[in-house]
């Protein structure tokens, strides 16, 4: 089911390509991932509060339809989130804890599908613009650096979520470089455990921002 997703995805992001008298310009697009996840427990017995990681972003870029003030941006590309704990180090001799600490870094890999509206400020060269739109999530893996990082059962394979930011294009010949920062809230649980004997309800939700630069090159 996960790989059918991902090469639907893949499939549709190719069709749109293949539409060239509405494109304007398509690239390639790399950055940095920080991340985190918001862990909602409802008894309020134990609190676990994560901290944000750094990860990577890669992917393709397509702007099609653009107007004077107005085009439609979509992006689809790998990215790591997750989020990175403390933990007090214990060993045999001291169960209660030695005192030491040590990072839990647990990195949870997607495939990113956004199309998001853009609004840009006119310019010769130089174009500010702000974008909207929503999110689709395939998940595709989990790595972490420590025998204790907290995998999570039973991931669904798609989450949702939308990208909202902001970008600068800088336009040369028959090239852009943009420079482009935004948030990805999830509106969609990671995880979900509701409440039973012994265990309280608890929801894990993703959110990542992204620092990043892209190379395009204008098709009209």
């Amino acid at each position: 089911m996960q790989k059918r997703l991902i090469i639907a995805s893949l499939l549709v992001f190719t069709t749109i390509y293949s539409k060239a008298q509405f494109s304007n310009n398509v690239g390639i697009k790399s950055g940095v991932s920080i991340a985190n996840q918001d862990w909602d427990y409802e008894s309020s017995n134990f609190d676990l509060e994560p901290e944000f990681r750094t990860g990577f972003y890669l992917g393709m870029s397509y702007e099609m339809l653009k107007g004077k003030y107005f085009s439609l941006m979509a992006d689809l590309g790998y990215v790591q989130k997750g989020m990175q704990t403390e933990v007090e180090i214990a060993t045999t001799a001291n169960p209660d804890g030695t005192g030491e600490m040590k990072t839990i870094d647990n990195r949870y890999d997607f495939i990113s599908f956004q199309p998001v509206a853009k609004f840009r400020l006119p310019g010769k060269h130089i174009e500010p613009y702000l974008f909207a739109g929503p999110r689709t999530d395939f998940y595709v893996g989990f790595s972490t650096n420590d025998e204790f990082g907290i995998e999570l059962d039973d991931v669904p394979p798609v989450t949702f979520g939308a990208s909202y930011g902001v970008g600068l294009d800088y336009a040369f010949s028959k090239f852009i470089i943009t420079l482009e920062g935004q948030h990805q809230p999830d509106f969609t649980y990671l995880w979900e455990q509701s409440a039973s004997f012994g265990q309280s309800a608890l929801t894990v939700k993703n959110q990542a921002f992204l620092v990043t630069l892209s190379f395009k090159y204008l098709l009209n």
